[in-house]
């Protein structure tokens, strides 16, 4: 039985870190990963400044992120490391060129193609047949 916690109103609340204090005395410490931070924004629809930080770490959580709140400036570092969330962040978030993930989404030939296509769609006086889709 649990006769106490840090968090008394909810003994999960992603992000933090939550101890549980046992009747029998024995104290547990319980660290909520960055799915669980992630799926707790995503459900709630607010965005929680604290949790932002752990959710930079990962490309993808980052990306998502953006998909629910809009540009993640934060979050973008993590991205730049991924051409495909790349590619996804200039088309789905930003929602047009992106010119400091080119480089990354470049690194890929198929981000790379389909990256150039759409770009060539919306910005047609843009000249970007300089760029090799495979960058070393």
């Amino acid at each position: 039985m649990i006769i106490a916690t840090k968090n008394p109103d909810n003994l999960a609340i992603p992000g933090f870190t939550d101890f549980v204090l046992y009747d029998n005395g024995t104290e547990e410490i319980t660290v909520i990963g960055i799915k669980e931070i992630f799926c707790f924004c995503m459900e709630s629809r607010v965005r929680i400044p604290k949790m932002e930080g752990i959710l930079a770490q990962s490309a993808r959580y980052s990306y998502l992120y953006a998909l629910i709140f809009g540009r993640f400036g934060i979050g973008e570092v993590a991205i730049l490391k991924s051409p495909k969330y790349s590619y996804r962040y200039a088309v789905n978030v930003i929602k047009g060129r992106w010119i400091e993930g080119e480089d990354t989404i470049y690194r890929d030939p198929e981000c790379g193609l389909a990256y150039h296509r759409w770009v060539k769609d919306r910005y047609p006086s843009i000249s970007l047949e300089d760029y090799r889709f495979i960058k070393k």
